[in-house]
Parts: structure tokens; C-alpha cells; sequence
């Protein structure tokens, strides 16, 4: 008997909020930034704002490119600015999910262009 309810109960936990879907527990990222432009040895970051929450992005340096990333599992509407050496650029982004993830974006970032 043990084993049917703990099977029942592993079976609920993965489907229910789900739909029909299966859902995993790796937590996705839901932005991505690349800076189009920049180098080593530039200024940059990013924030996102929604709201009272706020989140600075972690950025790094990639082949020669500015990748910034974040709101981990966080759906929703954001204003994100961006920062190149004291250029600024602000962007509109919307996230949304799957019913089990939020679903990624990646937005290119022109500064200075």
C-alpha cells in the first residue's frame, strides 16, 4: 500500500499545474541579452524592472560578446535597460510560460549604432 500512495503522489506532483504536460524541475532562464558591439574591457549592465521587483542580470563576457542573464523562472512584463559605456537603451520585454517554465528569450542589444 505504501508504494501506491507513493507512487500516486509522485505522479501528482509531476502533472498537476501542468496540464497534460510532464514538468521537469530545471529552472529556466528566461532572458538573454546580447550586446551587438563592445568588447573586453567595456562597461556593461543590465537591469530588469516589473513593478517593485527588480533584477540586476549577470553579465559576461563571451567570444568577444556581452552576454547578460536572468529572471529565472519569472513570467511577466519588464522594462530592461541596458548599459554600454554610459549609453543606455531601454526595451519592452514580455515573458511568458509554458505551463510548467517561463519561455526564454534572447533580445540583441544595438547601443551606439
Amino acid at each position: 500500500m505504501k508504494h501506491l500512495v507513493i507512487s500516486t503522489f509522485l505522479f501528482a506532483s509531476l502533472t498537476l499545474g501542468c496540464g497534460s504536460q510532464v514538468c521537469t524541475d530545471d529552472a529556466k532562464i528566461g532572458l538573454h541579452l546580447v550586446f551587438d558591439g563592445g568588447g573586453a574591457g567595456d562597461s556593461v549592465s543590465a537591469v530588469a524592472v516589473s513593478g517593485d521587483f527588480s533584477e540586476e542580470l549577470h553579465c559576461v563576457l563571451s567570444d568577444a560578446t556581452y552576454e547578460c542573464s536572468g529572471l529565472t523562472e519569472r513570467p511577466g512584463s519588464y522594462a530592461v535597460t541596458a548599459t554600454l559605456n554610459g549609453a543606455i537603451e531601454t526595451y519592452s520585454v514580455t515573458l511568458e510560460d509554458d505551463g510548467c517554465h517561463v519561455v526564454p528569450q534572447t533580445l540583441t542589444v544595438f547601443i551606439g549604432h
